[in-house]
This record gives structure tokens, sequence and C-alpha cells, in this order.
């Protein structure tokens, strides 16, 4: 990391100042007139004054008979520190450097800077004082000490040049002590006072003591004989000043662009920042910031997104703060579907949290800066053409393997410089993947549980999916199978959100797909795919894993149409899953085991192997009649377990597949032998009243029996 430091030699010149710098020292060194003379450099904050200040130096050092004393306002916070500090530096140094003709100008300095300190006192207590001096000054005034001081110099052959920088970063009384300090001294002979500040600051910091910005400016008028303002840098130098901290940040970070990195880059960098790097000091704040953040976030986010994101923290830092404060304004999460408000309150939020953002620039700066952000942020519509339907799921999925700063799951490690404890390291999952081939599987699956710790496999199954179209054949079958092992370690969800895509179950089935496909040999995935039926845990998930294997025909996902396995190594997967099934149910009823799987799991035993399913009723409900309600209660995908006020009345819910399975007549002698009111007893469908739902499937599954609904077709597969 570069410190903020400027320039000692003008042969680290790099904005062509060196020839102003020297044409000064020479011109201080070689005048003519014995006079005092105040030199200023006017410039802004972080310009290069000071890197000025020592090209002049490094000349007037050359030349003969001129002593350089640099004297920092900064170590004497009170006015008579000041001012004695003053003289006592420059007759230390006087005196160090000089041969005078018997006098030293320390002695003499000292006495003066002792009556100095007594001009600011007021009162009996400045009588006071003068009174106790007077002994001590009996034979020399302060005129008097005063005419000694300018004789000496005035006989020296050398020329006096001080040095005073940074007067504009000290606070506004100190900065009045420094220029009454000048005033007082100016007129010394052979001295010149080179003062290097912002005009536009000390006018300010000037205006109480004198009642306006414009009485500040004609006081500094009458003080300093020659204001120069500081030659200006090229944006050409600065911005090779800002890449040069780019380029040594990537070294830092062993990161290199791509060429289509590199061309992005260019494009945006020059177009939303290059009128924004206003001083040398901005330039060197950029590579520094940089400095920090590459290695820390290197393989875990877009490595051009991070540095866009660096150049709008030094160069927009408003916009930054935004930024940070408002992600789903950026992220675009007020176009989703859940969100309160609609497509044109959403456009107006965010229009006018950008130009909050951007207020305090100037017209071409908030045009530039809308650049970036829509680079960054396309869902914003910075631009001015709002495509927020665009930028949908396929978008974000998109930026999400590309770690960029729109994806929601990698917003805050931009902002955080790492990953936050609910995320996982891409690092880490990079190395996982590389050990995959050479390792065996019991220590990956280890692996795998230490990686989705802390509630994150979700996280792990959502990374790994933006790889698996990627991953060699070898490394695609061996993780397929650490997945499958590893099915104890993901999060249960119910049915219907695993239906629709929703749970880790769904994705991680998508996921050992996907690397099924990616094995060439046929015989060697159809083989895995059935080994992987076999040991695959838990039931729910070995259901989800043989769903996921069937033929894929839906228009909207064009990969997905052809099959993994073959139609027969289809069909074996699911009569494995059947097999493991029937021994479940043969140990305990499935609805109690999995409650709210028992109607799928049905569902599949009756589609593979109907006849095994109806002798396993026929022979439960025989054995255990009062188990026939529960068995309806979980046909219906409904938890008999539990209680409800759901109303059946008009319901014919899976009646038809139910009468499919079981004699609707021997169903019904249980359901009376279980609940012996079901002959005689009035039941309202309409009530609201919680039930059992094995008492409310019995009354449900008897009502619809009387009225002859047997023949009901079963529902279809898909209902």
């Amino acid at each position: 990391m570069e410190a903020d430091q400027p320039i000692q030699r003008s042969n680290e010149d790099r904005f062509s100042r060196k020839q102003f710098a020297q044409r000064i020292a020479r011109i201080v060194a070689t005048r003519e007139v014995e006079s005092g003379i105040v030199v200023a450099i006017h410039g802004p904050w972080g310009e290069g004054k000071t890197s000025v200040l020592n090209m002049i130096r490094e000349e007037l050092d050359k030349q003969g008979q001129v002593l350089v004393i640099p004297f920092n306002p900064w170590y004497f916070h009170e006015e008579l520190q000041l001012l004695s500090g003053f003289f006592v530096e420059v007759a230390r140094r006087f005196d160090e450097s000089l041969q005078t003709r018997g006098e030293k100008l320390g002695s003499i300095a000292n006495q003066y800077a002792d009556l100095l300190t007594l001009i600011p006192k007021a009162g009996e207590a400045l009588a006071t004082i003068v009174r106790k001096q007077t002994a001590k000054y009996a034979k020399c005034d302060i005129d008097q000490l005063k005419n000694q001081l300018s004789r000496i110099l005035s006989n020296s052959s050398t020329r006096l040049v001080v040095i005073m920088d940074d007067i504009d970063r000290l606070d506004q009384s100190e900065i009045q002590t420094v220029f009454k300090l000048v005033k007082l001294l100016a007129d010394f002979p052979n001295t010149t006072y080179l003062l290097a500040f912002d005009d536009e600051r000390v006018s300010e910091a000037l205006k109480e003591k004198y009642g306006s910005i414009e009485a500040s400016r004609s006081f500094l008028e009458k003080i300093v004989q020659v204001p120069l303002s500081l030659p200006p840098t090229s944006k050409q130098a600065r911005r090779a000043l800002a890449l040069e901290g780019l380029t040594a940040a990537l070294k830092l970070a062993d990161m290199e662009l791509s060429r289509d990195e590199s061309l992005r880059l260019g494009d945006i960098f020059d177009k939303a920042f290059l009128n924004r790097i206003l001083t040398p000091r901005l330039a060197k704040r950029f590579g520094n910031a940089l400095m920090f953040a590459l290695p820390m976030l290197a393989g875990e986010v877009d490595i051009v997104d991070l540095v866009l994101l660096e150049a709008i923290r030094t160069f927009y830092p408003e916009l930054y703060i935004a930024i940070r404060g408002n992600p789903e304004v950026f992220l675009g999460s007020a176009f989703d579907p859940l969100s309160a408000m609609n497509e044109n309150e959403a456009k107006e939020h965010i229009e006018t949290t950008i130009k909050s953002a951007l207020a305090v620039y100037s017209e071409s700066d908030k045009k530039a800066a809308r650049i970036v952000i829509q680079d960054l942020f396309p869902r914003t519509g910075a631009s001015g053409v709002f495509r927020a339907g665009a930028y949908s799921s396929p978008f974000n999925e998109r930026w999400a393997k590309n770690k960029r700063v729109a994806a929601r799951d990698y917003f805050w490690r931009y902002f955080n410089y790492g990953v936050p404890s609910n995320d996982i390291s891409d690092r880490d999952i990079d190395g996982f993947l590389e050990r995959v081939p050479r390792t065996a599987v019991t220590d990956l699956t280890g692996e795998f549980k230490n990686l989705s710790s802390n509630d994150r496999t979700n996280v792990l199954i959502e990374k790994l999916r933006t790889r698996e179209d990627e991953l060699p054949a070898d490394t695609a079958a061996v993780l397929a199978m650490v997945v499958t092992r590893s099915g104890n370690e993901l999060p249960y969800s119910h049915p219907t959100d695993r239906f629709f895509g929703l749970a880790t179950y769904s994705q991680a089935c998508a996921l050992i797909r996907h690397l099924l496909q990616r094995m060439p040999d046929q015989a060697a995935r159809e083989s895995l795919a059935l080994e992987i039926a076999r040991c695959i845990e838990p039931l729910p998930f070995a259901f989800d894993y043989s769903s996921a294997m069937r033929r894929i025909e839906q228009a909207s996902y064009p990969d997905e149409k052809r099959s993994v396995v073959s139609e027969t190594c289809e069909a074996e997967i699911e009569a494995i899953i059947v097999r493991r099934i029937t021994t479940l149910a043969r140990s305990e009823p499935i609805e109690r085991a999995y409650p709210p799987d028992a109607q799928q799991f049905y569902k599949l035993w009756a589609s593979v192997s109907k006849e095994t399913l109806k002798e396993y009723l026929k022979r439960r409900i025989e054995a255990h009649p009062d188990e026939a309600a529960e068995f309806i209660s979980a046909a219906n995908g409904i938890d008999a377990s539990s209680e409800t006020s759901r109303d059946w009345a008009q319901d014919l819910g899976w009646f038809g597949f139910i009468c499919e399975l079981a004699s609707p007549d021997q169903l019904l002698r249980a359901l009376r032998e279980t609940y012996p009111e079901l002959s005689s007893a009035e039941y309202n469908f309409l009530a609201s009243d919680a039930m059992n739902n094995k008492e409310r499937a019995a009354r449900w599954f008897q009502r619809l029996r009387e009225q002859d609904l047997g023949a009901v077709i079963m529902p279809d597969s898909e209902n």
C-alpha cells in the first residue's frame, strides 16, 4: 500500500512541475532586493503543494548562500508557543549553519521572542509583566532587538528561506496566528517566506476575524507579495497514477484481468471516473483502497465489479453510501413480484434514491455516474431505460455464477470485505472441487458437512449448481455420490415446496441430474444412477431423486429435453425406490414415518406396482381396522395426526384413487368399527370446529360412499 506521501526529489515528478519549482527556487536565491518577501503557492488539498515545496528545496540546496528553514506550525497549539517557537527554531538553525561577526542570532532572537509573547496580553496583566521584565531588558527594548536581528541578517551574505506548509490544515485560530506571525516578520532583510496553502480555505478561516471573504482576501494580498497558483495536473497523468495503483494491487492479490475484463473496465472507468480524479491524492487513495480490497476478496467477487465499486467509494462517496444503505433499490428488489410497490412506484423510488445520492455533483458528473450504476446494477435503469422485467431469474443466476455485485447472494461481500457468516467462500468451494477426483467419498462427505455447517446447506448446493456444467466427468461422478451420501445433511421441506423446486432437496436432485449428464459413457452413467437410487437417504430425498430422473419435456428448458438415462433405467430407479417404500411400510405405516410425503409415496407405489400396494392395504386393514381412517387421510394429502377445520363436504379429493387401492366396503366396515357413531350420527360438513383428521376422513369417506361415488376416476397424478 502506497503511503499518501509527497515526492522528495524532482526525478520523481510525474506532473511536469519540476520546471515550475526550479524557477521559483532560482528567483528566490538570486533576487537582488534585500527586503523580505512572502511567496505563496496556492492549490487545493491533495494537489501536490508539498511535493512542489520539496522540489524547490532541492533546487535551493544547490544554490550557494541559501539557508532553508522548514517551520511546521502544527507543533505549536498556542499563539505564544508559535511566536516563541518560530524565533527559537530560526535562531538555532542560523547559528548552527552560519558564522556571524561575533554575535549569535540565537541570543537576540530569544530575547525578541520573549518580548513578542507579551504582545497578546492586555490590561493590568501586561503592565505587571512589563515591569518585571524591565531589569532583564534594561538596555534593549523590542525595537532595538528587532533592529539587531535585521542588522545581523542584512550583514550576512546568506539568504534565509522559511518554508511553512499545511497552513490550511490548522484550525481557524491557528491560521489567524500564523498570518499574524508572518505579518510581524515579513520585513526582515534577505528573508523569503514560502507558504503553501489552499487560499479558499484560508480565506474562509480568516473571514470571522476580518468580516467577509473579500476582506480576508484583501488581508492576504497585503501580506503575500507573490501569489502563485500550482500548475494543474493533466487528466491523463492523474489517470495513469490511479491505474498504476490498480496494477500494483492486482499484483499483490496475484490476480490478472482477462482481455474482456480489461476492455470492460477501461471503457467504464474512463467514462465514469476520469473527470472525478481531481487530485493526485485522490488517485493514490484509489490505489490504496484496491491494495486493501483486492487481496481480501480475491476469488470471492467479480474483479471488475470490485474495482468499479471501490472507484465509486473514492470518487463518488455519497453514491457509495447510498448503494450500501439501499440494497433493495440497487438490486431491483422493488420490482420483485412480492414487493409492496407496483412498477411505476418502484421506478420512482429507484430514481429518487439515485438523484438524491448524486445531488452534490455537477450535471456532467451525474451523467458519468449513471454509466457505472447501470453497468453494476442493471435493474435500476440508471441509464434512463427501465428493463426490470428483462433482468429476471436467469439473469440473477448468471450474475451469481459470475459473482457480480448485482447478485443478491454476493452484494454484501463487496461491502463487508469478506464472506458473511451465512455464506460460503468461493475459494473454499474451489478447493473442495479440486480435491474431489482424488479423495475418497467418505472424506469428501465429511468436507461437505463442514462446508454446509451453520445452516448453509442450501448455499452450498446453490454454489455447486453454478459450477455443475463446467466440471469434468470424473469430478461430476464423484460429486454426485457425495451429494447422495450427504442427504441427511439437507434440510427437510414440505412436498409442495419441493414440487415447485423451492427446496434444497429439489436443488440437490437437479444437481445430481446435471452431474450425471456430465458423464459421456451411457453405461457408466446408468450404473451410477442405479447405485444412487439404492443408497440415497432419506426416503423423501430418494423420492425426489426418482422424479428428477424422469424425461423432461418442458419447452422453456431446451437443455433438459433429453433424458439422463434410458426409459428402462428410469423405470428401474422408480422400482428401487418403491421397494424401499415397501420395506418401510412393512415395519411402520408410511403416514407415520413421513406424514407430509405419504400421498406421494402411495402414488409412486401405485404407478409401479399397484397390485402389491392393494395386497398390502388389504392385509393391513384386516389386521388393524383402526388404521383405515389414517390411510384415507394420508391418501388425501392430510396429516392424520393433526386437526383441521377443512370443509370436505364437496371435496372428492382422492376418493377414486383410494377406492382403486382398497375395497370401499372393507374400508367402510373398518371405519364403522372404529367409529360406531358413524352409522347414526349426523355430521355437519360446514362446521368450522376443529376435528381430528382421522375422524373427519372417516365421515367424509362414508358420505361419499353412501352417495355411490365409488366409480370416481382417480385424479390425475399431476393434480
